[in-house]
């Protein structure tokens, strides 16, 4: 497998319900990294994190959606994730559409490196 093939078969939809566990997560361990408590924990932090264009188009192309955030998460392996939203043009996150309806439009699941 090439790197660009892997890369377009990724699904990258989690739904939003993991994606406020994974920042959580991460934002109650943010001071342990810091630390020096994961010592050297292999994988914990990451140097970058791949999305395919597919799933940046899609965050972007949303309706009402100004730009996109990245937050910081961490998955159940205590690695640290991106995790991808549109934002509208007041910064708010897009993740309601305007009947209160959950959006499921929140990406993550890149491939990260290393």
């Amino acid at each position: 497998m090439s790197f660009v093939t892997d890369l377009n078969q990724m699904n990258h939809d989690i739904p939003w319900q993991q994606a406020v566990t994974m920042v959580n997560l991460y934002n109650g361990q943010k001071s342990a990294i810091l630390s020096g408590a994961y010592g050297s924990t292999p994988g914990t932090l990451l140097n970058y994190e791949t999305f395919n264009l597919a799933c940046v188009q899609a965050v972007i192309g949303q309706y009402g959606a100004a730009g996109f955030r990245i937050y910081m998460g961490m998955d159940t392996l205590n690695r640290i994730r991106c995790i991808m939203v549109a934002a509208d043009a007041n910064g708010h996150d897009i993740i309601m559409d305007n009947g209160n309806n959950s959006l499921v439009m929140v990406k993550e699941v890149g491939q990260r490196y290393p």
